[in-house]
C-alpha cells in the first residue's frame, strides 16, 4: 500500500488492489477570482515570447473590467468560455515581461482567437502586442536574469505547495550535465558525493532516501549497487534502496526543476523530506522548427598542448582531450497540433585526484620506558593518485498531440547511460603505529614528529614499513523511462491519466574490462626519513635509510588481487488517474479525486 500525506478534510479508499494508493478528495483554494457571468462568446488564444521563440505557460490572462481570470496552459493556450458580447480588453501578466492590452470585439456565439506576444521589460525599445498600441514598460525590472527564470517564478506562484521552482539555465552550463551539480546551489538542498561525483540529494537535512525524485511527476527508477551485494544501503540492498541517484539523469533535457518542501494528497507520501520534480522540455513550448547545438572539449591544463595519445588514467594510451556535445531539435506540425522534440547529449570529463593523507596521534606518553611529550606526532603519510573518467549520454524524445480542442495526448521517452572509471594507486609510509604501544607506538617516531619524520630501525618496531594498495572501480548505469499521458478538459472539469514504466540497471565491471578491483602486497619493512618545509606543507622528500630496497619489485611478496560482483536492477510500473472539477463559486474552489497503482 502506498501511503499518502493528506491535506484535505475528506479521505476515500478504493477497492483494494496490489499496492493501490489512497484516493484523496481535496478541496483547494486557488489564487485569483473567477465569477460566473452570462456570456454569449468565447475568447481563446496563446501567449508567445518572441525573445525565446517559445509559448508561455502560467501567464495570468485577465479580461479587464470583469472578474474573469485564467492562466495559460503548457502550450501557452488559454480560453474564456463565458465572455459578455461587445468590446473587451485582454491583459497579460508575466514576471519580468509586459504585453500591450489587446482590445477587440466579441460576437455572440462566435470564438475570437488571439495570439499575444510579450516583451522583456529590459528591452531598450518596446515591441508590439497584437494591436498597434505601444508597450508601456512596468516598474518591475529584472537584472541579469536568464529568460527561463520567469517560467520558474510563474510556476512557483501557481503551485499550491511550499516550493522553489528554478529554470535549468539559471546557473549557465552545468558540469557533465549533472543534475546534482545544479541542485547544490539551491537553498536547503545538499548533495551526496562519492568519488567526486554527486549521487543523490538531501533536503531539509534528511537523508537522500527520504527525498522523492520525479520526472514530469512520474517516478524514476534508480538502481545503485553502491555496496557489495547482500549488504545494505539506506536499510535495503542495492536496487531496494529508495534513494535516487543523479547519474542516470541529464539536465540537458530538463527545462525547470521544482523543489517542494511539503507534499499534497496527490503526491507519494514516502518523501517526508520533500520532493524534487524535473520538467522536461516540450515542443509545444516553441513556435515552428528550431535546432540548437553546442560542441565543446574538456581537458586538464598539462594536456592543453597535447593532441596525441598518452598514458592516461588507466595506464593505457588515450587522447586526453574529451569531447562534449548537445543537439536539440523541435518542430510543430498539423497547424501546431502536433509537437515533436528530440534531444541528444554526451559528455566526458577526466578528473585528476591527487592528494596526501596525514595520520596524526595526539596521545602523549608522560611516563614509561620512553617519555614522549610532543603534543602531536605524525605516524604515517599516504600519497594517493586516483584519476577518474566519467562519461554521460542522454537521449530524450517527447511528443504532444492536440487531438481535439479538449484532449491532449503526450508521450515521453528517455534513455540515460553513465560510466565512471576510477583507478586508484596509493603508497603509504608508516614510521610507527597510530598508538602508544611501547614497541610500535608513536614514541618510536624520531625527529620533531611534524616536519622531520624518521624510523628508529628497531626490529621490534614492526609497524615501520611501506605499503602499496590500489584498485579500479568501473561503474556502469543505464536507465530507460517511458511515460504516456492524456489530459481532457471540458469547462470546469479536467481529467488526466498517466502510465509510467521506468527501468534502471547498475553494475561494476573490472576483470571484463581488463582491470583489477583491488590489489595488495605484503608491507615492505623499511627505514626512511621524510622531511617537509613546514607543518602545513604536503611537499615531502622521502629517502630510504635501511631495509629491503623498495625500488626492487622482487622484494615485494604475496601479491593478491580481488574481484567482486556488485549489481542491481529495478523496474517501476505506475498508473495514475485524476479528476478535477472547479466549482462555480464566487471564491474559486475545486475538488480533486484520484487513484494510483504502483
Amino acid at each position: 500500500m502506498t501511503h499518502r500525506r493528506l491535506f484535505a478534510s475528506c479521505l476515500l479508499r478504493l477497492v483494494p488492489a496490489p499496492r493501490a494508493a489512497l484516493v484523496a478528495a481535496t478541496a483547494l483554494l486557488a489564487t485569483g477570482s473567477a465569477f460566473a457571468q452570462t456570456a454569449t462568446g468565447t475568447v481563446s488564444g496563446r501567449i508567445y515570447n518572441p525573445a525565446t521563440r517559445e509559448y508561455v505557460r502560467n501567464a495570468q490572462v485577465r479580461l479587464t473590467g470583469t472578474d474573469l481570470l485564467t492562466e495559460s496552459e503548457a502550450d501557452g493556450s488559454f480560453t474564456f468560455s463565458a465572455v459578455p458580447a461587445g468590446t473587451v480588453t485582454l491583459q497579460v501578466t508575466y514576471t519580468g515581461y509586459t504585453a500591450a492590452p489587446d482590445i477587440f470585439t466579441v460576437t455572440a456565439g462566435q470564438t475570437a482567437v488571439r495570439e499575444i506576444s510579450i516583451a522583456s521589460t529590459l528591452a531598450s525599445t518596446a515591441g508590439k502586442g497584437t494591436t498597434d498600441e505601444p508597450l508601456k514598460l512596468s516598474a518591475f525590472v529584472v537584472s541579469n536574469e536568464r529568460e527561463g527564470n520567469a517560467k520558474a517564478i510563474m510556476e512557483q506562484r501557481r503551485n499550491m505547495n511550499i516550493s522553489t521552482s528554478v529554470a535549468a539555465d539559471t546557473f549557465g552550463d552545468v558540469t557533465e550535465g549533472n543534475v546534482g551539480e545544479f541542485l547544490k546551489y539551491l537553498p536547503g538542498v545538499e548533495v551526496e558525493y562519492v568519488d567526486g561525483i554527486s549521487r543523490g540529494p538531501r533536503v531539509g537535512g534528511l537523508d537522500q532516501q527520504y527525498v522523492g525524485v520525479t520526472m514530469d511527476g512520474a517516478a524514476v527508477a534508480s538502481a545503485d549497487a553502491f555496496v557489495a551485494y547482500g549488504s545494505t544501503l539506506n536499510g535495503a540492498a542495492g536496487s531496494q534502496s529508495r534513494s535516487v541517484g543523479f547519474e542516470q539523469m541529464s539536465i540537458n533535457s530538463i527545462e525547470s526543476i521544482e523543489v517542494s518542501r511539503t507534499i499534497s494528497a496527490d503526491m507519494d507520501a514516502n518523501s517526508p523530506a520533500g520532493s524534487i520534480n524535473m520538467r522536461t522540455r516540450r515542443a509545444f513550448d516553441r513556435k515552428g522548427r528550431r535546432v540548437d547545438w553546442s560542441f565543446s572539449a574538456g581537458f586538464n591544463t598539462p594536456d592543453a598542448a597535447n593532441f596525441g595519445q598518452t598514458r592516461g588514467w588507466d595506464d593505457n594510451l588515450h587522447r586526453q582531450w574529451r569531447p562534449n556535445y548537445q543537439l536539440d531539435y523541435s518542430d510543430v506540425f498539423l497547424n501546431q497540433r502536433l509537437g515533436v522534440r528530440l534531444s541528444v547529449s554526451s559528455s566526458s570529463i577526466r578528473s585528476e585526484q591527487q592528494y596526501v593523507t596525514h595520520i596524526y596521534n595526539k596521545t602523549t606518553v608522560p611516563t614509561g620506558a620512553i617519555t614522549d611529550l610532543r603534543p602531536m606526532v605524525l605516524t604515517g603519510v599516504t600519497f594517493t593518485d586516483g584519476p577518474r573518467l566519467s562519461s554521460r549520454a542522454n537521449i530524450t524524445a517527447t511528443s504532444d498531440f492536440k487531438a481535439t480542442n479538449r484532449l491532449v495526448l503526450s508521450l515521453t521517452a528517455m534513455f540515460n547511460a553513465f560510466e565512471n572509471n576510477a583507478h586508484t594507486k596509493a603508497l603509504t609510509f608508516n614510521a610507527a603505529a597510530n598508538g602508544v604501544v611501547a614497541a610500535t607506538g608513536r614514541q618510536n617516531v624520531l625527529g620533531d614528529g611534524m616536519t622531520d619524520i624518521r624510523t628508529n630501525g628497531l626490529a621490534a618496531n614492526t609497524s615501520r614499513n611501506m605499503t602499496y594498495g590500489g584498485g579500479t572501480a568501473i561503474k556502469l548505469t543505464n536507465s530507460f523511462t517511458l511515460t504516456p499521458k492524456f489530459e481532457y478538459k471540458n469547462g470546469g472539469l479536467t481529467l488526466d491519466g498517466t502510465g509510467n514504466f521506468s527501468r534502471s540497471k547498475n553494475d561494476y565491471e573490472t576483470s571484463t574490462r581488463g582491470s583489477i578491483r583491488t590489489e595488495t602486497l605484503n608491507p615492505l619493512t623499511a627505514d626512511f626519513r621524510a622531511t617537509r618545509p613546514d607543518a602545513n606543507s604536503a611537499e615531502w622528500t622521502i629517502v630510504q635509510t635501511g631495509g629491503a630496497d623498495w625500488s626492487n619489485l622482487a622484494n615485494y611478496t604475496n601479491p593478491r588481487s580481488n574481484e567482486e560482483g556488485r549489481f542491481a536492477f529495478t523496474e517501476i510500473y505506475t498508473f495514475e488517474s485524476n479528476a478535477k472539477y472547479v466549482l462555480p463559486f464566487r471564491l474559486p474552489t475545486f475538488l480533486k479525486f484520484g487513484a494510483k497503482w504502483a
